[in-house]
């Protein structure tokens, strides 16, 4: 069955046809399940009835406005135990129409800086065309957070040419 998955045609006939927007022709689920979860885990998932993807949330934007959308996109595998998304990639097409990863470029912050406080995986939204991760403090950090339990952290990215940069973080008290 896993020969099968990932010998999927990930892109659709429509794609072929010459879609204005290919990527929105791409199967994302079934080009996600080439990577994740681990194939012993995907083999036992399928073998036993359970969908290998949990869910799965795609965002369409054109960060780089070239007129064509990129894709961001969050998945959780039947190997995630606490329900967050252990898939989580922006994509974008090739003039030789195949995916490609934009990578998220965390250089020049203090990784223990970037990550206090998480308790959960993060996620990607966009606002105002800008690619944000975020996730709430957890009160596990109280001392470093300084009280900020329930806060949410976000972090903001700018596109510099196949890669999402650090541009600023913010951290916002409850609504």
């Amino acid at each position: 069955m896993l020969g099968f998955l990932t010998s999927l045609s990930v892109i659709s006939s429509s794609h072929a046809a010459g879609n204005a927007d290919p990527i929105k022709d791409v199967d994302l689920k079934s080009y996600i399940l080439q990577f994740t979860p681990p194939k012993e885990l995907m083999n036992y998932c399928i073998d036993n009835g359970i969908d290998p993807i949990n869910w799965i949330n795609v965002q369409y934007i054109d960060f780089n406005k070239d007129g064509y959308s990129e894709a961001i996109v969050e998945a959780s595998s039947c190997a995630m135990g606490n329900g967050g998304a252990d898939f989580i990639k922006i994509f974008s097409m090739s003039s030789t129409q195949k995916l490609v990863e934009l990578k998220i470029n965390d250089e020049g912050v203090n990784p223990s800086d970037l990550h206090y406080g998480q308790g959960w995986t993060p996620r990607l939204t966009v606002e105002d065309d800008q690619l944000i991760r975020w996730y709430i403090i957890h009160p596990k950090d109280l001392a470093r957070t300084k009280s900020k339990s329930g806060w949410k952290k976000k972090i903001f990215y700018i596109l510099k040419d196949s890669e999402f940069f650090i541009h600023r973080i913010e951290e916002t008290r409850p609504k």
